[in-house]
């Protein structure tokens, strides 16, 4: 697959993408325009992550995956319980005899939120959307999708990277069993590729700070449709 493309090709395929599937995103920023201090880095960020999850969801028909946003909140739930539990033991105990339990509510506090804090760092590291869809008809593999995004400090770079995995389910062994009973093996074949795109706020956001929502979904479709990079 090649891993670059013509802005005219580019172009092209967005076109017939569109033509075909409307962007919803799209209509709904042009009929209400959003507009971010252009000084304000983490907004412009936020901003484009927001859209970046509505055109996967809304328009490229993918079902998020919810696995790390859970993940962080069942370890900020359960910091938060032994802080709760702590408060309320020691409010109905006295000091002198709750102490020792309180002690071990509040090391598992902070415990618990450098976990949250290493997680984010580790083993989340940016990912804004995690995603599948599968192929109404059954013609097509599953894709996955993993989407990361980055902004250095003190740039306005925007950096966005995509992790695809097609699965396509192959029968590669028929027998029996020893009851007679026929068994069917399956091997699952992934196709994987990751694509970045590097940008700067200005190519999504004009000198007022309005977001034009569709360079930002030409960039994206093109990518999760057709696997090619963005230049």
């Amino acid at each position: 697959m090649p891993s670059d493309i013509t802005t005219d090709a580019v172009d092209q395929q967005s076109e017939q993408v569109e033509a075909s599937h409307p962007s919803s995103v799209v209509a709904e920023t042009e009929a209400d325009p959003i507009k971010v201090a252009t000084n304000n880095a983490l907004e412009l960020k936020h901003t484009l992550d927001d859209a970046l999850r509505k055109i996967l969801v809304d328009d490229l028909k993918f079902k998020e995956i919810h696995t790390h946003p859970d993940t962080r909140l069942a370890i900020g739930y359960a910091a938060c319980a032994f802080a709760a539990f702590g408060s309320g033991y020691s409010y109905f105990i006295p000091f002198a005899e709750s102490k020792l339990i309180l002690a071990l509510c509040v090391a598992a506090y902070f415990i618990l939120n450098g976990v949250l804090v290493l997680y984010a760092k580790y083993v989340e590291q940016n990912i804004i959307f995690q995603g599948a869809k599968e192929d109404p008809l059954g013609l097509d593999p599953k894709k996955r999708i993993v989407v990361r995004t980055d902004n250095k400090r003190y740039t306005a770079e925007y950096t966005i990277k995509f992790e695809l995995v097609d699965a396509a389910k192959h029968i590669s062994a028929v027998a029996n069993d020893r009851k007679g009973s026929r068994v069917v093996a399956e091997k699952t074949l992934q196709a994987e590729s990751t694509v970045t795109i590097s940008k700067t706020f200005g190519d999504y956001f004009d000198e007022e700070g309005t977001f034009a929502a569709r360079a930002l979904w030409k960039d994206v479709s093109t990518v999760v449709n057709t696997g090619l990079k963005i230049e």
